[in-house]
């Protein structure tokens, strides 16, 4: 007999509680990891290439990977952008070449 929609979870893991051998195993790595031995491990690699790939590799631990946001309008409402009072016209014309630019080179990487 299958359950009522709506019905309020009883009993099992709450929400957001970590699982006990994760909680562990994450311990573990932390003890094991030197941040010492993983800079001169770092230091040790000569090939540049090799480098940024091992750095950005490690990154992913430490800085959150953000995702793409795409800004639509609505027919019956106009997206309104407020800019400083201070800004002038050259400024701003500047502003969006610049913004141009790092969006060209993006999109050819």
């Amino acid at each position: 007999m299958p359950l009522k929609k709506g019905r309020q979870k009883t009993g099992g893991r709450k929400v957001g509680s970590v699982n006990h051998t994760t909680k562990e195993i994450r311990e573990l790595i932390n003890q094991t990891l030197d941040v010492a031995v993983i800079k001169r491990r770092m230091n040790a690699i000569e090939d540049d290439f090799k480098y940024c790939q091992v750095a950005i590799k490690l990154m992913e631990f430490v800085v959150p990977k953000l995702k793409s946001v795409e800004m639509t309008g609505n027919s019956e409402k106009p997206i309104i952008v407020q800019l400083p009072e201070n800004m002038n016209t050259k400024q701003l014309r500047e502003l969006l070449e610049s913004t141009e630019d790092n969006t060209e080179q993006d999109e050819q990487e």
